[in-house]
Order: structure tokens, then sequence, then C-alpha cells
């Protein structure tokens, strides 16, 4: 009964919430690419910062939702950097998102009235529109292509020791020639030393096997109808569902002024492999609205999913998202997934469970220290057709809960101090499972412009206890090269044994002629008898 109230409560909270003032806006998705690291902030590449501000946040897409892994808090006209938010360890050359509000020109057809509100025209702010007033449609096209080659070395394991390449292919195309359509794309092909051997003048087997290696994540073409309406074909990870990760099939949405709607029917990928399986076929919709107050703006998504596997129902659930700014210096993000369907013994039952729940709240009261805490809880998600047995053999669907904050500060001008701490727990858990973390970082030592940095790590759980001391120097050589060598000493006591390691690490990051980019670098792990080492060589060019 408490579960369906909260349920309830949040559904009413979404529809009480449409009735805010607003004026018309447009958002824009931005996609940056993470370009370095440092002990304490994340730097990230976009191709413009036109409209964002401090204090906003950026995201990653994972099969959940969207998750906020920097607070921005500094910016530039094409490079943003700040602290990581935790829950996601961010590498070089990731994607991250930004949500930017843009306040868009009246756009007016031939065939639209004056008088009626559409996306991008204020209320009261037209007393006439002169006649063949179009939109200049703008050509933008954008892409990354990287080589990367990743090799481990040891002295215990033979088989351990290998070499895998690794081939990522991005491209965006917007009204190309300007036409109403648009292209996505990001694909990846991996394989290791040997595993393309096998080649042979048999198509159907040489299929398979690149298949087994080559992930497509997004390949779609856009048809933009007019300016409130689109429709998408292919594999497409839409922003606003994106817990139900990507979609083989067609995507509408319609803009109704600050709402927006929209339908979707197509596959979900293969469980197994990520490749196309038209057997699960999935469909559903979404409501949401994008509001703003002043200068805040606040989004709400509610949407519905129905996923089959051989066209019996697999799983149905609700899907709630929330994202604000509404308090000044805060950005609070919350996301719930609700369960309507179960299937016990055969027996099929509309019902409703809580499935997940994710909030996090930033914030940022000076650019001196800002704050951060986020609460996931989250069960089992369960596809009744696709793993009969499992879904068969569970008696009781526990509940994993998680709290992280942090705190970082910067009493000095150059003085960076970060804390941390995380706890999980789950019925079932001998005792629960904690972290703690501190780095503390100095920027540019004067003379040298080095940036050294000291941190701890503490992990607490029922079979671990653990220890990770480092330490680190980076530094910009000239605007032409970042270097960075990081030493850390770990030691694990397990339930039956202890472990003691040495890792040292040394990056190197540079631009190597116009829009090429090149990352060497190695981690060595030393233990008493055994060694091991990775090598990563990364090129990268961006258009």
């Amino acid at each position: 009964m408490l579960k369906n109230l909260i349920i309830l409560s949040l559904v009413l909270s979404f529809l009480k919430s449409t009735t805010c003032y607003s004026q018309s806006v447009g958002k824009e998705e931005r996609i940056c690419v993470v370009t370095f690291k440092s002990s304490e902030n994340v730097y990230a590449k976009f191709e413009n910062t036109t409209s964002m501000k401090v204090g906003d946040t950026l995201y990653v897409k994972d099969s959940n939702s969207l998750r906020p892994v920097i607070s921005v808090r500094y910016l530039s006209s094409h490079s943003v950097a700040g602290p990581s938010l935790g829950g996601k360890e961010l590498k070089i050359d990731d994607n991250v998102y930004a949500y930017v509000i843009i306040n868009e020109k009246p756009i007016v057809k031939d065939s639209v009235s004056a008088n009626k509100n559409y996306p991008g025209t204020q209320v009261g702010t037209i007393s006439s529109v002169p006649r063949n007033v179009t939109k200049s449609v703008r050509q933008n096209y954008n892409g990354r292509f990287s080589i990367q080659s990743f090799s481990n070395i040891s002295n215990f394991f033979n088989a351990g020791n290998y070499q895998q390449w690794r081939y990522s292919f991005q491209f965006n195309a917007d009204s190309i020639s300007s036409s109403p359509f648009s292209v996505s794309d990001y694909m990846v092909f991996t394989y290791k030393n040997g595993d393309l051997s096998s080649f042979s003048s048999n198509i159907s087997k040489d299929l398979k096997l690149i298949s087994k290696n080559l992930k497509i994540y997004d390949l779609a073409v856009n048809y933009k109808f007019d300016e409130t309406s689109d429709i998408w074909f292919g594999r497409h990870l839409n922003r606003k569902v994106a817990n139900i990760s990507s979609v083989d099939g067609a995507q509408y949405e319609q803009k109704f002024s600050e709402w927006y709607a929209g339908l979707i029917a197509g596959s979900r990928p293969d469980f197994t492999d990520f490749g196309f399986n038209p057997k699960l076929f999935e469909y559903g919709g979404y409501l949401g609205r994008t509001d703003t107050v002043g200068k805040s703006f606040m989004e709400n998504t509610l949407a519905v999913m129905q996923q089959t596997n051989n066209m019996i129902t697999d799983r149905r659930f609700l899907y709630f998202q929330h994202s604000n700014n509404l308090v000044p210096f805060v950005n609070l993000f919350f996301s719930t997934e609700v369960d309507l369907y179960k299937k016990e013994m055969g027996i099929s039952k509309n019902t409703l469970s809580l499935t997940g729940l994710f909030t996090s709240v930033n914030y940022y009261p000076d650019k001196a220290v800002s704050f951060s805490f986020s609460y996931d809880a989250r069960k089992d998600v369960i596809y009744y057709e696709t793993y009969k047995s499992f879904a068969d053999s569970i008696i009781q669907n526990q509940t994993r809960q998680g709290f992280r904050a942090g705190v970082n500060f910067r009493p000095l001008d150059n003085l960076f101090i970060s804390l941390s701490t995380g706890y999980r727990f789950q019925p079932s858990d001998p005792k629960p499972s904690r972290n703690f973390s501190g780095t503390i970082s100095y920027g540019n030592i004067p003379w040298i412009d080095v940036v050294p940095s000291v941190s701890y790590i503490k992990l607490i759980s029922s079979y671990i206890d653990g220890s990770i001391w480092g330490a680190g120097l980076s530094k910009n050589i000239m605007d032409i090269a970042d270097v960075s060598i990081n030493y850390s000493n770990n030691q694990y006591t397990f339930l039956f044994g202890s472990l003691k390691q040495n890792i040292l690490s040394v990056d190197l990051s540079t631009k190597i002629w116009q829009q090429i980019y090149l990352t060497l670098s190695y981690e060595g792990t030393f233990q008493q008898q055994n060694t091991w080492g990775r090598f990563l060589l990364d090129l990268t060019t961006r258009f």
C-alpha cells in the first residue's frame, strides 16, 4: 500500500509541476569529449559553449538513465572543467552531454497564423508578421574517428598477454544539404590479435565474425517534418527515455509549445551480442514538458513501455525523469522506474512495483566550494520470457541501496580539496559496503608550473578491507602536451589472505596536427612475485 501511495504521488507531482509559468524555449543537446583529467577536475571540449554557464551539469548516457558526471566550474569558449560528481569513472575520449536552454527567434511559415503559440514564439511579442518569412537551415557536420591499441603483458600468465585493437567512429550531420534529413552514427569494432585469422571465402562465416566484434550503438536517419515534429528511423538512443537503451525501429516526436510527446516502436538490441533481434519487439510512448521560470528551467518526462519476446510480454514499466535548477545554485536530477507487470508460476498479473530510483543534488554556492549528494535504490530488472529460469527461481528480489556524498572546496587560490564517501547495502549482505576518499592538489607551483596531488581511499565491505594511498604530478608543456605521473600503494585484506600492490602510471596527451590527437599511457602493477603492464596508444581525429 505504501509503495502504491509513493508511485501515485510521483505521478501527481508530475502533473502538478506542469502548471508552472513558462515561456517557449528550445533545449539543445550538445555532445563533448573528455580531453584531460586532473586530480581535481575533468576537462571536456565542445564545439562551442554558447548559452552554457558555471553550475551546469554534464551527463553520460547509460542503460538506465542520464547520469550526472561533471559540475561545470570553469568555462571558456570551447571547453569546460569541473569536479567529477562520482558514480562513473570517466576516461579520456568518453562522450558527455550538456542540455542547454536556447531562446530561439520566432519562426513563422506562410500557413501559420501569427496568433498561435508555436515553439520559439513568445506570447504577446508579435503584433504582425510579414509573409514569406522562412528559416534558413544551417548545415552542420561533426565526427570523430579513433584507433586504440591496448596491450597487456605479465610474467605469470601467458594467456593474459594480448594486444587488442579498438576502432570507433562517430558522425553527426544535421540538415544535409539544407534538407530535412539528418543522420547520426556511433559504432565500435574491437578485436584481439589473431581473432581475424579465421577469415575465409565463406561470406556467411565472415559476416558472423565481424558482427561478433562490431557494436553499433547508434545508426539512424532523422526526418524533420517542420519545427514541431520529426521522426527517427534505425537504431537510436532517445535521451528523453534513455533508460530503455537504443531502439531498432521508429521514434516520432511532436512538440506542442512547452509540451512534447513521442511514440516508439521497434525492437531492443539482442541481450547476447547487442545485434539486431526483431523477436524482442517493444513499443510505448512518452509525454513531457520543459518550463522556464526566470533564468531557471525544469523538465519532466513520463514514459510507459511494453517489451516482448516472441510477442509475449517480457516487461512492462513506467518511467519518470525530472531535472531542474529552480533553487539558486542547485541542480536536481531524479528518475524512477515502476514495473507494471509480473508473472508468477506461469500466471500473469498487472501490478505496481518500484524497481529503481535515483536522485542527485549538486549545490555550488560559490566557485570555491560545491557539494554533491546522490541516492540509488534498485532491484534486479526481470524479463519474464527472456530469462524464464532466472525469473522462476527468484523468491525475493532485494533492493540494493546506495548513498554518495562529496564536497569540493578551495581554501586558497591554488589549493583544492575534495572529500567523498559512499555507503551501499542490501538485506542479504553480512555488512554494508563503505568507502571514503580524499584528494588534495595544488595548482601550478611557481616557476615549474607543476600540479602535485595526494589521495587516499578506504574500502570496507563484507569481503574486503582496503587502503589506497596515491600521489601524482601533472604538467602542461608549452600548451603542446599534457603529462602526468601517478603512483599508488594498494593494500587489501580479504577473508582468507591479503594482497599488496604498487602501481605506476604515466600519461602523455598531445595534439600532433590540426585536429589529430595522440595519447600514450602506461600502467604497471607490481606485486611481490607477479608483475604486469598495460600500454595504451590512442590516435583520434575530429572533423
